[in-house]
């Protein structure tokens, strides 16, 4: 299960407000669940940067779970891909333009479940940390996310770059 996403960000410098495009492994109708992906971040981060996340939760994180540089669950093994990593270079409106491909799957024999970036080996999460999730997903989602904080305020935080493909590549 994998997915392509092209980035370039323009999000609100407003605390809580952040833009992302993920893919999920899913089971227990939510309740368990694996992403990895990339956002803009500067609650996390403190900057506006564009990076590489990983999270996941047995109880939709009201005990379990961890989300991305804070997250010791997570076994890396790359020693070029790391979670929290910038990326760089990041597209620009009518010119160069970049992609980065995500995937999760499940090894067969150990039920771990890896996340890979650009086809690299980055880590896995133990299936010792899920229940059925250590058996096999139910669903997967994939998708953005642009997300305020704020009551009654829609967030001008964009998805992507804001710009349709017709503007400027894709």
């Amino acid at each position: 299960m994998g997915f392509k996403v092209c980035f370039s960000f323009l999000i609100e410098t407003e605390p809580g407000e952040y833009s992302a495009a993920l893919i999920s492994v899913i089971a227990d109708e939510g309740a368990e669940a694996i992403s990895a992906g990339w956002r803009v971040y500067s609650d996390m981060y403190g900057d506006n940067e564009p990076r590489f996340f990983v999270s996941w939760t047995a109880d939709r994180f009201q005990k379990t779970g961890c989300d991305d540089i804070k997250c010791p669950d997570f076994v890396l093994i790359s020693s070029t891909v790391s979670t929290g990593a910038i990326f760089d270079p990041t597209s620009v409106l009518m010119g160069s333009q970049y992609d980065a491909t995500f995937t999760i799957f499940q090894d067969e024999s150990t039920g771990n479940w890896w996340i890979q970036y650009q086809g690299i080996n980055v880590g896995y999460f133990p299936s010792s940390l899920f229940k059925l999730l250590s058996i096999k997903a139910t669903r997967l989602d994939f998708g953005q996310i642009a997300n305020t904080k704020k009551q009654g305020h829609h967030t001008s935080t964009d998805m992507g770059s804001g710009h349709l493909p017709s503007e400027g590549n894709f």
